[in-house]
Formats: C-alpha cells, structure tokens, sequence
C-alpha cells in the first residue's frame, strides 16, 4: 500500500469531515489513510526542509505528498514560496516514485490587508513549478470549490469545507497513475 502525507493542515484535532473522505482512499488496498501534518508556526523554507526529509526517508518506496496551501500562505512572499515549493519537487523527482500534489487554497478566503502575495501569484507559480515536473507532481486549485463560509473565524474549515478538500484530494490521488510508481 501506498503512503499519503497531508501537510498543512492547521488544526489536528478537528479532522472527522476530512477522514472520512480519505477513508475511500483505502477501499482498493492500493492506499494507507493518509498521516496529517499540522504545520505550525514555522517559516516555510524550514517546512520545506521537512518535507524533503520525509521524501529522502522514502528511500524510493512509492509515496504521495499532498500539500495544503492554507489562505496564510499569502503572508509569505513569492520567493520564498518559489524556492521552498520548487526544491520539494526536485527531491521528489530525484525519487521517482514520490508524486505531490498542491491543494491550493490560497485563493479562498477574502484578502485580510495583511498579505505579501496575491492568489494569483501563487497560483501561477505553482502551475509553473507543476508543469516542469508533470509525472511527480500536479496542482489542484481550490478556489472555486472551497468559499469563504466554509472558513469558521478562526480560520479553520468547517465541515462542509473540510468535505469539500476530502473529495478533491481523493479525486487527485486516484487520478495518479500507476507508472509513477512503478518505473525506476
């Protein structure tokens, strides 16, 4: 069975919507539950680091990333988001058998005032870094799925919103093909 990480998640204990949906990852037995990271406070290069750790850990045993990009993600400048998200994909390429997919939902909840970059700009470097690896990654925008009423105002998601992300990464995990895991 395949393993999935979910990174990004910002509150481990209300994952009961999200689970559930995950759960038909594992009706085939071609795919564990996926393990969800909460990621804290941190800045993003030294979640990146993070991340690449637990690809190299792999030791080119198939696995699947899934990265949830929170709307908090917009306080980080380009750049940094850029570099970080690139080098992840990098690490993933070099173990071939190791796919990641962003969840972008970055566009989801309405500007704050206290942003560095736009939906846009994010969206359109992910794309970019997405298409220049196309059998390790894919990117998935969130924006016209998850609406701002699915955000509680502690900038969590709420149920409905949490089913909204379940169904779209299940959807983008079965969507992977078999020959990236089995080439190398």
């Amino acid at each position: 069975m395949i393993p999935i990480t979910l990174w990004g998640w910002s509150n481990t204990s209300n994952t009961m919507a999200i689970r559930r949906q995950l759960m038909t990852l594992q009706t085939g037995n071609k795919y564990h539950m996926p393990v969800i990271y909460e990621l804290p406070k941190q800045t993003i290069a030294l979640i990146s680091v993070t991340m690449q750790q637990q690809i190299f850990e792999a030791k080119g045993r198939p696995n699947i990333h899934v990265i949830f990009l929170h709307p908090s993600f917009r306080t980080s400048d380009l750049k940094s988001i850029s570099d970080s998200f690139s080098s992840i994909i990098r690490a993933a390429a070099f173990h071939t058998k190791t796919f990641v997919i962003f969840c972008d939902a970055t566009g989801c909840y309405p500007d704050n005032g206290r942003t560095v970059t736009t939906p846009g700009q994010v969206n359109s470097t992910l794309r970019h870094i997405t298409t220049q690896y196309p059998l390790n990654s894919l990117y998935v925008d969130l924006q016209q799925i998850i609406c701002t009423n699915d955000w509680t105002r502690h900038f969590n998601l709420r149920t409905a919103g949490q089913v909204k992300l379940g169904q779209a990464i299940v959807r983008a995990v079965q969507g992977t093909t078999g020959e990236v895991f089995q080439y190398g």
